[in-house]
């Protein structure tokens, strides 16, 4: 039973902090392409995001088709939840809740998997904040455009849940041992 649950415990970590979408396939791309996402408050609310890619072709007539190398759409996660298919390098968002929100784009194919190139998803994030406008200002504030950021804290979040997933673990296997 104390196996069963040292290894819930791992699993839970790994899965709650770790980013973890499995819910498309793979395709490995046999060229890089790549994905900057940019993101500028709309004046009226909202904000608009700029895809700005390369050894890529957005292809909304083939959505849903066979996959060719190079073309597909783009996926819209915020904090985690997919929340919009994207089919050219602008899109709308309309105003998210107050707070912090992380943004994510992914490139996928036709049939909706992951673009990958050496074993990464090609992807770009970032965060921003929204707030309430006044009459003078905008909505919000664009915290950080760059990538490596955002894969340094989910490395730190998912070794933080490694190492107190381990750590539990090693607790109760040091106290079934005595």
């Amino acid at each position: 039973m104390k196996k069963v649950f040292l290894i819930a415990v791992l699993l839970v970590s790994v899965f709650v902090l770790g980013h973890g979408n499995e819910e498309h396939g793979v395709f490995e791309a046999p060229v890089q392409p790549t994905i900057q996402l940019m993101v500028t408050q709309d004046f009226n609310g909202g904000w608009n995001l700029h895809l700005i890619t390369s050894n890529f072709i957005f292809a909304p007539e083939n959505a849903g088709g066979q996959n060719f190398a190079g073309q597909g759409h783009a996926h819209l996660y915020v904090d985690g939840e997919k929340i919009a298919r994207i089919y050219s390098d602008w899109y709308y968002l309309p105003p998210l809740s107050e707070g912090k929100h992380e943004l994510t784009v992914t490139l996928n194919t036709n049939d909706h998997s992951d673009y990958y190139f050496e074993g990464k998803p090609v992807q770009s994030s970032l965060l921003v904040i929204e707030t309430k406008p006044t009459s003078d200002s905008t909505s919000g504030i664009v915290l950080s455009q760059d990538d490596a950021s955002f894969a340094v804290s989910h490395l730190i979040s998912l070794g933080i849940g490694l190492v107190i997933g381990l750590s539990i673990a090693f607790y109760f296997l040091k106290k079934s041992g005595e």
